[in-house]
């Protein structure tokens, strides 16, 4: 009726992954459950997009001991260690096939904090914007294989628009 064709479902922590099953609550979504949905909002030609925080808003995650170790922050992940994108790589794996949605938001925004932690040397030598660029290439590079469009909140690129030029060209920027 009112032509919102696209609905999207906030995952940071509620998506039940096989690899990391600590994570989202016992009531969390599944993949099964998304198929179920995905089937119901067909009819109806709504599509649904995969989301999963890849950089900030991840203080539920990150208040588990076990993950202190790519924390930046107690909410943001760290662009400094190689086991932020070790653990990217696992949720994606099972999370972003999950979606048969061509677009999928890898969400960071609000990444406030960035160089206040284990990247603060790379912020030093390599500037703010670049490293936040740097991740999201990261990322961006961890998806290519899904063949996904990807989105992102477009907070933090513009308020700094050297970051802009730097992020892949395929990318969306959404306001919000």
């Amino acid at each position: 009726k009112y032509k919102l064709n696209y609905f999207t479902l906030y995952t940071e922590n509620v998506f039940k992954l096989k690899d990391f099953d600590d994570l989202a609550p016992q009531d969390g979504i599944t993949a099964a459950q998304v198929k179920e949905l995905e089937k119901y909002a067909a009819p109806y030609h709504i599509q649904l997009i995969g989301n999963f925080q890849s950089f900030g808003h991840m203080y539920k995650t990150l208040s588990d001991p076990f993950y202190y170790k790519m924390r930046e922050t107690e909410d943001l992940l760290s662009p400094a260690v190689p086991e932020t994108y070790q653990f990217l790589s696992k949720v994606y794996s099972e999370l972003v096939p999950a979606y048969p949605s061509k677009f999928f938001n890898i969400n960071c925004d609000e990444t406030f904090d960035l160089g206040m932690g284990k990247s603060k040397a790379m912020v030093d030598s390599m500037g703010l914007g670049a490293v936040y660029a740097y991740h999201i290439t990261r990322v961006y590079d961890l998806l290519k294989p899904y063949h996904k469009r990807l989105m992102m909140w477009g907070d933090i690129a513009d308020g700094d628009t050297s970051i802009l030029g730097e992020l892949p060209k395929k990318m969306i920027l959404m306001p919000w």
